[in-house]
């Protein structure tokens, strides 16, 4: 009985460990920006994404919502300009906190 219960443990740790182990490589953004009311709603979320997500993820995910955000009729250009403005300002703190010293701005044409 001692035996079998070892031999079980071994086994889930042996076939459990790589799951915990290795990162899983998906992005996991906080919506899929298809629509500028979701965009509006996650906010605060888009620019913890922006600063946070591993590049890989942040740098598709940026573009989508950039491409929202020039595409929408409800923002009036200076809106548009403010909102780039944040994704920048996002991407300068993930710089700095990189040690790269911030990335290019975006444009807004």
């Amino acid at each position: 009985m001692k035996h079998t219960l070892s031999m079980v443990l071994f086994l889930t740790l042996v076939y459990a460990t790589p799951a915990f182990a290795v990162k899983d490589p998906a992005c996991h953004p906080p919506y899929q920006p298809t629509n500028i009311l979701k965009l509006l709603l996650n906010y605060s979320a888009t620019l913890d994404y922006i600063t946070n997500a591993p590049e890989q993820c942040q740098k598709p995910f940026k573009q989508e919502v950039t491409q929202l955000v020039q595409s929408t009729w409800l923002f009036t250009q200076g809106c548009k300009d403010v909102t780039f403005e944040d994704f920048d300002e996002a991407e300068k703190k993930r710089g700095q906190r990189d040690g790269q010293g911030g990335a290019k701005p975006i444009s807004s044409q």
